[in-house]
């Protein structure tokens, strides 16, 4: 999981909730042994949390289909 959040193919909302990015599918998932991520929830985050996981979603998430950016990534490990 935390590898995919480096990644950007997943990230948090405010309220827990975690969004999969469309790259990740179904089958993916089931892989991971992940198949109900999507309907997950993880509870809200701390007041000091919600600007670090604002830019994850708009800068680091991949949220759209089409999106075939070669950003660099973190090392993995």
């Amino acid at each position: 999981i935390d590898r995919l959040f480096d990644r950007g193919l997943i990230s948090f909302a405010d309220d827990g909730q975690v969004l999969v990015s469309p790259h990740l599918t179904d089958e993916h998932l089931e892989s991971l042994g992940c198949s109900d991520l999507r309907q997950r929830n993880i509870g809200p985050f701390h007041p000091r949390q919600l600007p670090y996981l604002k830019h994850h979603r708009e800068v680091e998430f991949v949220a759209d289909p089409d999106d075939t950016r070669g950003r660099p990534r973190k090392p993995a490990g």
